[in-house]
């Protein structure tokens, strides 16, 4: 059985994620240092930017060879599955840079050629240290609401993640754990 060559269609819907992730990645760079946006901010303007881009090359590769409903609701769902695993990929690899103690202790590590003794890491790096710089960036960013010394849940984006991971989680551990101290 011989297979059909390959049409400048076809080509397209397989560069599409491609391109779409490309542009994500530089519109996440262009909105956190150009634009000056919050870094989750630029991180989901910069996924659906990479969205688009991927939905406007499979219409145009539609377009080009037109197919059957059935069959271009199937490449299409396709195309974007993999869009959404490579702009998932992004945003961890993006959030193990952020959010990775390891990585930054080596950075602080690396910056300083006299070495560093443990003491001086376990002062930049002390549990309430890092606790109280965690929940200043929480209120900052409109993530919970402050007040008079209590954090208040506020509805946000990463609040609905959160709530999502829970929901997912549960069928895997289920009843969640909470953490000592919890009034709620």
């Amino acid at each position: 059985m011989a297979m059909a060559p390959q049409t400048a269609s076809d080509i397209l819907l397989l560069t599409a994620p491609a391109f779409g992730i490309i542009a994500n990645v530089t519109a996440q760079f262009l909105l956190v240092r150009a634009a000056r946006l919050k870094l989750l901010t630029s991180i989901v303007g910069g996924f659906f930017v990479g969205a688009l881009l991927t939905a406007a090359l499979m219409s145009i590769a539609f377009v080009e060879s037109p197919t059957t409903a059935l069959d271009a609701l199937a490449l299409a769902i396709v195309v974007m599955v993999i869009y959404n695993a490579a702009g998932f990929s992004h945003f961890c690899f993006v959030n193990l840079g952020e959010t990775s103690l390891r990585i930054r202790i080596l950075q602080m590590v690396m910056e300083a050629p006299q070495g560093l003794d443990l003491s001086e890491i376990l002062d930049a790096y002390n549990d309430q240290h890092l606790i109280a710089i965690r929940l200043r960036r929480i209120a900052d960013n409109g993530q919970a609401r402050l007040s008079n010394g209590i954090f208040y849940p506020r509805r946000s984006l990463l609040f609905a993640a959160s709530t999502i991971l829970e929901l997912l989680k549960r069928p895997l551990y289920g009843r969640p754990r909470q953490a000592s101290g919890y009034r709620g």
